[in-house]
């Protein structure tokens, strides 16, 4: 089930499940930043990256690696689980029992530059409460074409 570009094996998500998470997820985002003064820190923005199947520690111990995967394939994260998430739902799918895979994920540094900084609590907190609120509106706005 996979493609190769670049020489790296590739499952694509769904394009309209992604769709749904990002417009849930940014509305939420929009929503705290537009209730936030003038000078007060701002909750970031929704991006969709792909994702490769390593550890986050080799990310962060290989910054130049993963730069590079970064500008080659638009990659933003390294979770192993989703990985393997993805690779059971193509497997799955190719069985006949269609699954989709997305993810909503909480980024809190970068590479390169500090994936370990001091942030704000509040603002962490509602990027999370965003990610998981507009997760879970995602999914029942899914569930109700399931008739």
């Amino acid at each position: 089930g996979y493609i190769f570009q670049n020489g790296w094996p590739v499952l694509r998500t769904d394009a309209n499940t992604v769709k749904l998470l990002r417009s849930s997820i940014e509305a939420k985002l929009n929503a705290f930043n537009a209730s936030r003064g003038e000078g007060q820190l701002k909750a970031g923005k929704v991006v969709c990256l792909g994702n490769v199947s390593k550890d986050s520690l080799y990310a962060e111990t290989a910054e130049k690696a993963f730069v590079e995967l970064r500008r080659t394939l638009d990659t933003g994260c390294s979770e192993m689980e989703f990985a393997t998430i993805t690779r059971v739902g193509a497997h799955k799918t190719m069985l006949g029992d269609r699954v989709k895979t997305a993810m909503s994920a909480c980024i809190l540094g970068c590479i390169p530059g500090d994936s370990f900084a001091e942030l704000d609590k509040s603002v962490c907190s509602k990027v999370t409460e965003s990610a998981l609120v507009g997760t879970l509106e995602t999914l029942h706005e899914i569930s109700k074409s399931h008739r």
